[in-house]
């Protein structure tokens, strides 16, 4: 649903069109929270989903709009997406004594309320062209991080089993561990300031390259591994995104953020079905099979010197 999600905001408009989307996904959990079955409860998670594409990518759009260091605000934007993560511990100990209907209906009735404000308030309204869509940059450069995204999603799915199979730990043990992504994902978005600093596409090419480099620190220790995996791949995913969205000029950004967010999904996700193949190695090839489409966007950056900024900003 992300890209018929940019296509609306072309239409409505990205302050709009986040603005729906946080009203949907509040009505969308309210309806969570009546749920009577399992169909009712598919129905409801479904209409959560559609509202969360209406937002995350005019959402991000809107903070590049706003504010030209695209790299600093998508940073603290992606940060506290993990910091609600991180949350949400603490949010499960609730509906432990509570119950689940109880605060998922007043998560949406506050999700509900934001939107609403946002639909209400005096933010500017910018309308992109469709025709972004076409823009071979943006295109290169979802499908060339398509591999470090999909491979911070085959860890968090993937990770648990390994170290229960491989180093001895139990599942509960390995399950909690893995929550270092969250934690190492909200300081990789901290520093992505760094993208504002340094031009062109070398800021993206070094911390997607140590991304999956790091998977190779998880055969020596699990937790160092955990921790730089998810940092420098927030801070790569960031920066991708930053360039994206300046790329194409930030009316257009939901559009662009739309595309490599998919982009990535889309090439991405096979990682975490061919990983386990490998057994014991599926480290070492979830990190060449990443690097062969990274590998894209280094030839792109040596053959026309955009390292430089020419292109990429």
């Amino acid at each position: 649903m992300q890209l018929p999600s940019a296509f609306l905001s072309t239409k409505l408009g990205m302050k709009r069109t986040m603005g729906l989307g946080l009203v949907i996904m509040g009505l969308g959990n309210v309806v969570v929270s009546r749920a009577g079955n399992f169909p009712q409860l598919l129905v409801a998670y479904a209409i959560v989903g559609i509202g969360a594409s209406m937002f995350f990518s005019s959402g991000g759009g809107m903070l590049a709009f706003l504010n030209s260091r695209a790299s600093t605000v998508l940073g603290v934007y992606n940060a506290l997406f993990s910091v609600g993560g991180i949350l949400a511990f603490a949010y499960g100990e609730v509906e432990l004594r509570l119950g689940w209907r109880f605060p998922v209906a007043v998560l949406g009735l506050v999700t509900l309320a934001l939107g609403l404000v946002t639909l209400t308030s005096s933010l500017p309204n910018p309308m992109g062209k469709w025709s972004t869509i076409r823009d071979a940059r943006v295109l290169l450069l979802g499908l060339a991080t398509s591999g470090v995204w999909g491979a911070y999603f085959a860890v968090g799915n993937l990770f648990p089993t390994f170290a229960f199979h491989f180093d001895d730990v139990s599942l509960e043990y390995a399950s909690s561990l893995s929550s270092l992504l969250l934690v190492s994902a909200a300081l990789g978005g901290a520093i992505a300031f760094v993208g504002d600093r340094v031009r062109g596409l070398l800021a993206l090419i070094v911390p997607s390259v140590l991304s999956l480099a790091s998977l190779a620190l998880l055969y020596l220790n699990l937790a160092v591994g955990l921790f730089l995996v998810g940092m420098f791949n927030e801070l790569a995913i960031t920066v991708m995104y930053a360039r994206a969205a300046t790329v194409v000029g930030y009316t257009n950004a939901s559009i662009s953020l739309a595309e490599v967010n998919s982009l990535n999904m889309l090439c991405g996700i096979y990682l975490s079905a061919v990983a386990p193949l490998f057994g014991f190695e599926m480290w070492i090839a979830m990190a060449l099979l990443g690097l062969i489409p990274l590998s894209l966007l280094a030839l792109y950056s040596l053959v026309s010197r955009n390292t430089a900024g020419r292109n990429f900003r």
